[in-house]
Order: C-alpha cells, then structure tokens, then sequence
C-alpha cells in the first residue's frame, strides 16, 4: 500500500505541493498561537515586575512569613508559632515551582530609644530607632566608611552599621556609641549599647536581597544576627518583643506566565495556613498584580483565538478544495479499484495515509517555521511596520506540541473526508452520477443565511449596546473578541449566499444576452452553467482571501492605534 500511495503522490507533484503549503501552514500559525501568547505574556510579566521595582523601590516579587513575639502572650507557644511559620516558609519554599532568587530571615524590634553618648559628653539626646539584624548582611553590602559589625564584641557593646540615609537624619558618626535606654540586660541590669563602626551602601543596588532600599532606610541600625539571636532570642530573661520576617526573593525573571495561576492558589493555601498563626503571618505584595495579569492574559489568549479562527477556517477551505480536486482528477481510479474488489476500509485506508504522509512531513517543516513566525511577529510594531526590538523569549512547551498534532489531525480529517463520498461510488454509479448535480449539504441547511442572521444579530446588538461599550471602553475595559468572530461570520456567510445566488445571475445574464454574444463567449457562459458545482470552492476561497486580507490588516491597524492611543491619554 505504501509504494501505492508514494506513486500516486509522485505523479501529481504540483498537487501535492499545494497540499503541502496549505498544511505547513496551518501546523505552523495553530503552533505560534501559544508559543506567541505565552512569549508576549512573558514579556508583560516581565515588564510589570520592572515597573513595579521601580515604582516602588523593591523588589517586586518577594513573598513575606512574618510572626511576632509577644512577652504578654505564653512564651513557649509564641515561640512554637515562630517555628512553625519558619516550616511553612520551608515548605512554600519546597512546593513552588518559581526559582528562588534569595532568601533572608531578619529580627527586628520597633521603638527602641537610643540616647547618643557624644565625646566630652557635650550634649545628650534621644532618638527613635529599629533594632535590625538581617542574615548574611556581610555579603550583600560595602563598607564606604569605618569597618563591618562584628559579633561577640569582648567589652559587651554590640556593634553596628548604619546607612548613609541612617547616618544623616539621625545625627550619628562613625565610632560613636548609643545606649539602648529601654533594652536592659536582665543579668546586669544595664542598658544595652551600640557602637557605631561602619557606614555601608549595597553592592548592587539591584540586588534582589535588599527587600527595602537601605537608601530610604532612615532610622535603621543593623547588628550583627548572631548577637540579636543570642542576646534577644535565645536568652530568655532577656527576651522582649521582637519580629522575626522570613523574606523569599522568587526569580521574576524566570517566572513564566503559565506558571502564575499555580502561584496564586499556592499563596492562597499558605495564607491560610499561616493565618492561623498570625493574623498577617503571611504577605504577597505582588498579589493583586498577578491577579489582574491573569485577566489580561484571558483576553489576550481568547483575543488571538477569536482573530485566528478566520484563517485557520481559510487554510481548511484551501486544503478541502485541492484534496477535492485531486479526488476528482482520481474518482475513475477510486471507481475502477472499488469494481475490482476493493472494500470501501481499504480506500479510506489508502487516502488516510496519504494524508498521514503529508501531515507528517508538514509538520516537521511547521514547527520551525512557527518559531520563525513568532519572531517576525514579535518584532511588527504594526501591520507590515517592523521595529527594532528585543526578541520574543518563545519556547516550544506543551500546549505548542498540542496545537500542533491538532492541526495535523484536522489536516489529516480535512483530507479525509471527501474520500469517505467517493468510496461508496463503483463505476457503474460513478458513470451515472457524472450526469446528474446534487446541491450541497451547506445549501440545504441554509447555512449561508444562517451565518448572516447570527452576524447581522451581533451587529443589531452591538449598535444598541454603544453608548455602555463606550463607557466601559473608557474605563479601560477592552473591547469584546467576540464582535470580531461576527465579522468573520458575515464574511463567510456573505460568500456562501454569493455562490447560491451566482448560478442565478449566470443565467439572467445569459439568458438575456446570449443572441448578441460571439460563438467565444457563448461557449463560455455556457461551461459556467454546466459546471457550476466544481467552481464553488474556489468561489468561496477567493472572497475569504481577499475578504478576511482586508479585514484582518485593518482590524490589526485598529487595535494597534487603539492601544497607542489609550496609553497616551492614561
């Protein structure tokens, strides 16, 4: 059967050509409708995390596990609560699936009085300060001037470094010494003291470590974490009110748009856990971002759909209409096969792997060539206006993978199904049905007018809706993909009733002039008529391509000013 079949395909090359065309074609726009969703969706996350550190000053996807201490709750279960906040930030640690950029634990306790102690004792004054103690604080900052906090200092003074921003507003100078007025050493009986040794700035200031920007951090002073977890954790008669905040740093910029939903219902569940240890034991301050993400990727995924549907109907249309055309050059050769024995399986069998050959192959040539697609599109500032601009992070992931065997099915069905009509016909039928014309199955369901009454419906409905699309145009809401999946009814529709009614003019035309006409022209008004049937695909083919051309290059032209000019009044 297979050296069968590669004959028949060798003997009509230029048919097989154009089958050829039309399926890589198909495979490798169904294959870029996800790839470029998700490459444009990754860029907008992108693009909203970056805007949003820089709004803001911080990194923009940190996940947050926060408790506190209580000295007037019971010790040991506050304590535990501690604990068990710091498993869950293991475990949401463990469970997402987004790379973790860094991780910190930072000790902090608010409203600490700092009296200065100024040389000669000068003067004496008292500042409002935050006791802070951030893990692995070394690594991540520069000593601009003075040294790093050391812990375990020998004369009892913990050490500490400040920011510029610290030092400044508060008054201080390297080397200086600050009595913690209400911290006292429970064994002693004193103050605590901390000794100014250095002043630092980050190393980086991108540097996702830092959740709060130490350049706006006023009245912050960092000892070393060793010291805040000996001193005020661990040591229990010393042990007042403290806040211990786990921050997760998740890699934005690895962050995949298909990865986002997950995230929210992971957040979700461990927000719940955690409220049951603290009120605010966990926080996601990119929460509502993801969340309104989510919707813009919903439209746009149903927006390229709605917009693809019209050329994906045009490429079956071409398919259909050249594996009907080869079926016809073949019906003799179908007809003769089915006399000699042949069962109506083996000659659906014989066309079906035909059509699993071609798929096949165009498959292989479509999945590069969607890349490629999905590049030239990414790099279109408008319809046929390229720019230059950074390239498209597309990926091939499942769901390409998917709409690519789908289309290869369709392709495959689309090839099929006029096989099925031929290989009930013998040759005995074959020769009679070569007189006789049925009208298609379309035409007998009307589904021409039905098309038209459901586009002309949305039509009606949108014009009595425009004054509240407007407004919820105005709102910023985007327009709904559904009206353009009407035009594209009306289109087709449109071209459907052309062809019914084309016989009809062929023959008015015909009959009122055919005695002034030449023997050239008569003869060919004369063909139309007689073989009305084998014109009507490309009929409806030539008015899709021109139609749906037209429409598509002016609704992209729309949206594109639409968006510029949404942005330039917002």
């Amino acid at each position: 059967m297979f050296a069968f079949v590669k004959n028949k395909l060798l003997s009509k090359k230029w048919m097989v050509i154009s089958l050829l065309v039309g399926n890589i074609l198909l495979i490798s726009i169904a294959a870029c409708s996800p790839m470029y969703s998700d490459a444009v969706l990754q860029r907008m996350l992108y693009n909203d995390m970056t805007e949003r550190m820089s709004t803001t000053g911080r990194y923009p996807s940190t996940i947050l596990f926060q408790g506190e201490y209580n000295l007037g709750k019971a010790r040991t279960q506050s304590l535990e609560n501690l604990d068990q906040l710091e498993q869950l930030s293991a475990e949401f640690m463990a469970e997402c699936e987004i790379p973790v950029a860094v991780t910190s634990v930072e000790y902090y306790r608010t409203g600490v009085s700092a009296i200065h102690e100024a040389t000669g004792n000068s003067y004496s004054d008292t500042i409002d300060v935050r006791l802070d103690a951030l893990s692995e604080l070394d690594d991540h900052i520069q000593i601009i001037s003075g040294q790093a906090a050391r812990s375990g200092s020998p004369d009892g003074v913990l050490e500490a470094v400040v920011s510029e921003k610290t030092l400044m507003d508060c008054g201080l100078f390297v080397g200086e010494t600050l009595t913690l007025d209400n911290i006292k050493d429970a064994a002693t009986g004193e103050s605590f003291r901390v000794k100014i040794t250095g002043v630092f700035e980050p190393k980086d200031q991108q540097d996702p470590f830092w959740y709060n920007n130490p350049n706006n951090l006023k009245n912050f002073i960092f000892i070393h974490s060793e010291d805040f977890i000996t001193h005020f954790v661990e040591n229990e008669a010393n042990r007042q009110n403290f806040t211990r905040a786990r921050y997760i740093m998740l890699d934005y910029q690895q962050m995949r748009g298909d990865q986002v939903y997950d995230l929210l219902m992971l957040s979700d569940t461990y927000k719940q856990k955690a409220g049951q240890l603290y009120e605010n034991g966990f926080g996601m301050s990119f929460y509502e971002m993801l969340d309104a993400y989510l919707v813009s990727a919903n439209k746009l995924d149903i927006t390229l759909i709605v917009l693809q549907v019209p050329i994906f109907l045009l490429l079956g249309v071409f398919i259909f209409m050249v594996s009907s055309q080869m079926l016809n050059m073949e019906q003799n050769e179908i007809a003769m096969i089915k006399s000699r024995g042949a069962s109506r399986r083996q000659i659906i069998g014989i066309y079906l792997l035909q059509s699993s050959i071609l798929a096949a192959i165009s498959l292989a040539a479509a999945l590069p060539l969607s890349y490629l697609i999905c590049q030239v599109v990414g790099s279109a500032n408008a319809f046929l206006e390229f720019v230059q601009r950074r390239a498209l992070p597309a990926r091939f992931y499942a769901p390409v993978w998917v709409f690519a065997v789908v289309a290869a099915v369709f392709s495959v069905a689309t090839m099929v199904l006029p096989a099925i009509r031929y290989s009930k016909v013998g040759i005995v039928d074959h020769k009679r049905s070569r007189h006789k014309q049925k009208r298609p199955l379309w035409q007998k369901l009307f589904l021409d007018v039905i098309l038209l009454a459901v586009s002309l419906y949305g039509l009606y409905s949108y014009s009595n809706q425009m004054d509240f699309l407007a407004d919820r145009l105005g709102s910023g809401a985007s327009m709904d993909p559904l009206l353009y999946l009407c035009c594209s009814m009306f289109i087709l529709g449109s071209a459907l009733l052309i062809v019914r009614v084309f016989p009809l003019l062929v023959r008015l035309v015909f009959t009122l002039f055919k005695k002034h006409w030449s023997p050239a022209l008569f003869a060919s008004f004369l063909r139309i008529l007689r073989s009305q049937g084998n014109q009507n695909f490309i009929m409806v083919f030539l008015i899709l391509t021109m139609a749906l051309g037209i429409f598509s290059a002016e609704t992209a032209h729309t949206i594109n000013n639409n968006a510029e000019e949404k942005i330039r009044y917002t």
